[in-house]
């Protein structure tokens, strides 16, 4: 299971170096019918992200020409992506188009469709904040806000219900055969320290070197 760390650089919304790391990744995982999926905790995540960075990027922009990447740094807000700018300045001038914030989404929108149809989504629609199912979620939340105080609540409870969904898969199949895929260092460590696992989460690279080395 992948989060929104690796669909985002799939798309090229992250450094062009990562997009092709990841891109890599997937040849690899497919080469040997290994299956990716995502949650649907996962999606709607990813759809979020773009409709905040979108807002941002507009209540930026609107009242300028177009501002030069290299130039942000002066206007963009602490939380704002500069991979997201990039693409939507480059989409901006092959487009001929200076604030076509919806059109821009809608292109977002439609990449990141034609991406994760290539993988397979898992319902998940009871989040563990509904229904903990055992976990004391109110701990795990504060637990990981204290580490990372930087994510937003709504990042929090993402990743938390995806590292449970992942959980409660994990208790049920052979060691190190699933994990939640990810390219946040400091959630990978925070669940090897919550959980004592070395597997449940991790880099992409990381995890496919332990399932080649176990095989």
């Amino acid at each position: 299971y992948f989060d929104t760390t690796i669909v985002i650089r799939l798309a090229g919304l992250n450094n062009e170096t990562r997009m092709e790391l990841i891109d890599r990744f997937i040849s690899r995982c497919k080469e040997k019918g290994i299956c990716l999926k995502y949650t649907s905790f996962t999606k709607e995540e990813i759809y979020q992200a773009i409709n905040t960075q979108v807002r941002y990027i507009e209540e930026i922009c609107r009242d300028y020409s177009l501002i030069a990447p290299s130039e942000m740094c002066y206007y963009a807000y602490n939380n704002m992506s500069e991979g997201f700018y990039k693409d939507f300045y480059q989409w901006s001038k092959k487009n001929k188009s200076q604030n076509n914030y919806p059109g821009y989404k809608s292109y977002l929108y439609e990449k990141i469709d034609r991406i994760l149809s290539g993988f397979q989504e898992e319902t998940t629609n009871i989040s563990y904040f509904a229904s903990p199912n055992g976990y004391d979620i109110r701990a795990l939340f504060a637990s990981i806000k204290e580490c990372m105080p930087i994510k937003s609540d709504p990042v929090i409870k993402t990743d938390l219900n995806n590292i449970l969904y992942v959980h409660e898969k994990f208790k049920k199949t052979p060691e190190h055969q699933i994990s939640f895929i990810t390219a946040d260092n400091e959630l990978i460590s925070w669940t090897r320290q919550t959980f004592i696992s070395q597997s449940l989460a991790e880099l992409p690279s990381v995890w496919l070197s332990i399932v080649f080395w176990q095989n």
